[in-house]
């Protein structure tokens, strides 16, 4: 915990206070899903500390522009979808990119940048596991 904030994720017991992320990181930089963590119990609940194993998916934070309305979202990340991203709302007008490995990095972050140019919304790169070579 920092600063009071906290972000509770889904994930899959592998024992011995390590854990598979089964969503995808929003607030929390330096991980993505699939990503395999230590998070020994603190106070009756797992606090995270850290990445055991990298799961080779990369994460982004779309956040929608002021006069965007969160209803077009799904038309504006449809690409995503297309090219094998899996997507996760925070809120109305915050998703989660997850890109799996399989996946070209390029084509996604092109997807991505674009959709910034076009005035859709800003974007943070939460993690990125890619060969960006």
């Amino acid at each position: 915990m920092h600063d009071g904030n906290a972000e509770t994720l889904w994930a899959f017991v592998l024992g011995r206070d390590r854990y598979q992320l089964d969503n995808i990181p929003f607030l929390a930089f330096d991980l993505s899903l699939n990503d395999v963590v230590s998070a020994p119990v603190a106070d009756d609940i797992p606090t995270f500390e850290r990445v055991l194993e990298r799961s080779g998916h990369s994460t982004y934070r779309l956040a929608l522009q002021d006069g965007v309305d969160p209803a077009t979202f799904p038309e504006l990340v449809g690409a995503l979808k297309d090219l094998g991203c899996r997507l996760e709302r925070f809120t109305p007008r915050m998703i989660g990119v997850d890109v799996p490995p399989s996946v070209d990095i390029h084509a996604a972050y092109e997807v991505i940048s674009s959709g910034m140019t076009a005035g859709n919304w800003h974007f943070d790169e939460v993690n990125v596991e890619h060969s960006l070579t």
